[in-house]
This record gives C-alpha cells, sequence and structure tokens, in this order.
C-alpha cells in the first residue's frame, strides 16, 4: 500500500530563472535522485515562475491574482516527468514558495531548494536575487531552505552543478535522519521498535529558525572541484549607470548597466572561495539587525 504524503519526505523546488530553465531542471532531477537515500520515501514538487523573474528580490504579488497552472505531461526524456507535480506561476519566486507551502502542496514542505540559479549569488546579490529570496521565504515560514547557483551569467553545462546540489541536499537530509534517531532515543517507548520501517515519515527541522543555505558552485568540471567551504559573504557593490535612449515617439527611457565590484576578497569570504575552486556555503538569515551600532545609536540621546 502507497504511503501517505504526511508520511513522505516532501521537497519544493523553486527558482527564479522560470519554469523552463535548464538549471530547476537539473535540481529536479538531482532531488528525485534521494528517493532511496536510507529507505526514504520523497515527493519533489516543482513550483516556479512562467517567466524570468531574476533580481526582483522578495517581491510578492499583492494587488493581482497569482495564477499556478498545473503541467499534465513532459516529454519522455525530461527529468520532469519523474517529480511528482510541476506547477506554473504568474507570479515571483516568493509567491511560489509561499503559494506551494500554503495552498499547492499536500502540506508544508520539509525542505525548500531553489535554484540551479544561472550567475552567482554572492555579496551583495543576496539582497536582490530571486533564487535567494524563494529561500528566504521558506525560511520566514519555518522551512529548511537552500538556495544554489552557478557562477557563470552564460552557464549551459549544469552537470557539475547538479551533483553539487546532490550532494549538498544529501548532506542537510542526512542530518535529519540522525536528529530523528536522536528524537527516537529520546521517546522509544513511544515509536515502533523497528524504525528502518518507517524513515520515510516526516524529518525534523535542522536548520535554526529564520536561516538558509547560501551555495555558490564554480563554473568547473566535477572533477575541478576541490571541495567545500562554509564562509561568509564578502562586501561588494554594483557600479551602475543608466543608457539614455529615446523610443519611437521621442520619449526618453532608460535601461540600467553595470558590473559587480567584490571590495573584500579575504580567505573566509564566498567570492575568496568560489575563486579557488571550492563550493561557497554561506548560513544567512533574513534578520538584518546591525546589533554592533545598537548601543551606539542608543547612546544618541532619543
Amino acid at each position: 500500500m502507497a504511503s501517505r504524503s504526511e508520511d513522505r519526505l516532501l521537497i519544493l523546488v523553486s527558482n527564479d530563472d522560470g519554469v523552463d530553465a535548464p538549471g530547476i531542471t537539473a535540481l529536479a532531477e538531482a532531488m528525485v535522485r534521494l528517493r532511496g537515500l536510507e529507505e526514504l520515501e520523497v515527493d519533489v514538487y516543482v513550483v516556479a515562475p512562467r517567466l524570468e523573474e531574476s533580481a526582483v528580490g522578495c517581491a510578492i504579488t499583492v494587488r493581482d491574482p497569482v495564477r499556478a497552472d498545473p503541467v499534465r505531461a513532459f516529454p519522455l526524456e525530461s527529468p520532469m516527468r519523474h517529480v511528482k507535480q510541476v506547477f506554473v506561476v504568474q507570479g515571483k519566486p516568493a509567491d511560489c514558495v509561499k503559494l506551494g507551502d500554503q495552498a499547492l502542496l499536500p502540506r508544508k514542505p520539509d525542505l525548500v531548494v531553489s535554484g540551479i540559479n544561472r550567475g552567482e549569488n554572492m555579496g551583495l546579490n543576496v539582497l536582490y536575487s530571486g533564487t535567494v529570496s524563494a529561500a528566504m521565504e521558506a525560511a520566514i515560514l519555518g522551512i529548511d531552505a537552500i538556495a544554489l547557483s552557478l557562477c557563470e551569467w552564460k552557464a549551459e553545462d549544469f552537470a557539475a552543478a547538479r551533483e553539487i546540489a546532490y550532494q549538498v541536499v544529501e548532506k542537510l537530509v542526512r542530518k535529519k535522519l540522525e536528529q530523528e534517531k536522536e528524537l527516537a532515543k529520546d521517546r522509544a517507548q513511544d515509536l515502533p521498535k523497528d524504525l528502518s520501517k518507517h524513515r520515510a515519515r516526516r524529518l525534523p527541522k535542522i536548520l535554526p529558525p529564520g536561516m538558509l543555505l547560501n551555495v555558490n558552485i564554480p563554473y568547473v568540471p566535477l572533477s575541478s572541484i576541490r571541495g567545500f567551504r562554509v564562509t561568509r559573504q564578502a562586501h561588494s557593490s554594483w557600479q551602475e549607470s543608466f543608457v539614455k535612449r529615446l523610443d519611437p515617439n521621442n520619449r526618453p527611457y532608460y535601461w540600467m548597466t553595470g558590473t559587480s565590484e567584490h571590495r573584500d576578497v579575504a580567505e573566509g569570504t564566498d567570492v575568496a572561495a568560489v575563486r579557488d575552486g571550492y563550493v561557497s556555503i554561506t548560513p544567512i538569515h533574513y534578520d538584518l539587525t546591525a546589533r554592533d551600532f545598537a548601543r551606539p545609536l542608543s547612546e544618541w540621546g532619543w
């Protein structure tokens, strides 16, 4: 007899590059591979924007309806054929996670994985990134979340990134399994004696409240990736300018252009790790309080 949805590991996959982007296909394929890991049963749902929604940050749709259409069929060769369901959303990445959590999935997901983004999300970019914001929305909702980005804006080959995505999520899931075992010891009298037969049920949350993992992957062959580093955000800025043009009615419009400039590439930053051929894993939080300045600010005589 098939297990109920509440007895299975539920993973929601989203992104900001759109549902047709190669990165989300690679990510969904990696998540499907988790089936059978220590007898886990896994349902993978894809809830992604219809169109590219890069650099929208944590924007949500509040004055228009958000539409979500299920995709009924995929080509035989498509990895999407192996996921439980794909929903195409006319909205932002954060909309996708909110809607998936509260309306589309049979229950709250155990994990939200966003990406694989085409282009880096390091330093200041995390504030603008729709990829990171999808994972951030999950963290706000109390769900473990990971954002994954491949550090090449014109990336076409996602094979290495797909494998790295699998390894990162597998690590987190194994930590969940370890936590489950510890919880089982604490309440052994209330649980079935044969725990292995019940590995498919929901696993405990493992990341601290409000936290997500921001992962950046070098754009090199898998054999050239030197390993993983836990990092902090580099300090960066955007050097921007606006090109002024005229439309056919002679009305001006502006096209923004610019480049990201990393001012802090010291050892320990996400930029330094990727530069040196390592996968960068940065724990980030939506609490933006500048705690170091709280005391000096309180002495201003408010």
